[in-house]
């Protein structure tokens, strides 16, 4: 398999930050493959100006590390790359990322990428949320999601870690954060009624969550984004731990 960067991009109606990334990444990778959700504003035209080293794949149902797999599994090149659409890669990232695939010096199958999240303009650094390490570069073959969403890619064999930071541009805005807390607590929900989630995990997190947020991890310390961002975690297993239950009683 040819040396070289495939990037893997799970998208739904993201034409706008697409717009963006994409001519900042093919400036550098080998080829960038969209796995779509059954987009309905301009993604499939803006990808299909692109083409060929932007690869459309329509219809990806969005069980999204469902549709990462596929990606994976289509990829062409040694390396792979998963990229969300709201993420940018800074030039100090982008060459210690090649740089890495070029030598890897410690012959690693993956890096664990330092991610720094934004609401609005604002950057978080509390709450967990950074350096936020995620496994996001991989040899190809090396790595597969699991089906629980939110489950970390399961890597075969060791990770090193990058320097630079990756910069994920989480919500545009609070009505953005509610919009993507309502679908992760019904993800939440199912993944409990099929039994993958322990109710009474779910139960004592809704209780430990906010303390830990906002003391523990120093939520404090972003001011209302901070507390917000605390209290909706315990919120998110309160409201997910209902829907559950609702989902129960219709069975």
């Amino acid at each position: 398999m040819e040396n070289g960067i495939s990037v893997v991009i799970p998208v739904k109606n993201e034409y706008k930050h697409l717009k963006e990334l994409l001519p900042q990444l093919l400036s550098w990778v080998d080829e960038i493959l969209i796995m779509d959700d059954f987009s309905t504003d301009d993604t499939e035209k803006l990808i299909k100006s692109f083409a060929p080293k932007v690869k459309h794949f329509p219809n990806t149902p969005w069980n999204m590390n469902e549709s990462l797999n596929t990606g994976f599994s289509n990829c062409n090149y040694r390396w792979i790359l998963h990229l969300d659409a709201d993420e940018r890669i800074p030039d100090p990232l982008k060459e210690e990322i090649l740089e890495v695939i070029e030598i890897n010096p410690r012959g690693l199958n993956g890096y664990e990428l330092p991610r720094l999240g934004y609401i609005g303009s604002k950057a978080i650094t509390s709450c967990g949320w950074y350096p936020d390490y995620a496994l996001r570069l991989f040899i190809n073959g090396k790595a597969h999601h699991p089906q629980l969403v939110h489950v970390p890619l399961q890597l075969d064999g060791e990770a090193g870690k990058l320097k630079n930071s990756m910069l994920h541009y989480s919500y545009r805005d609070m009505e953005h954060f509610i919009v993507k807390f309502n679908l992760y607590s019904t993800w939440l929900a199912k993944h409990m009624l099929s039994g993958e989630y322990s109710r009474m995990s779910v139960f004592i997190k809704i209780f430990l969550k906010f303390p830990y947020k906002y003391f523990i991890q120093k939520g404090f310390t972003d001011g209302i984004q901070g507390f917000l961002i605390s209290f909706f975690d315990s919120l998110y297993y309160l409201v997910g731990y209902l829907k559950f239950l609702e989902m129960r009683r219709r069975k």
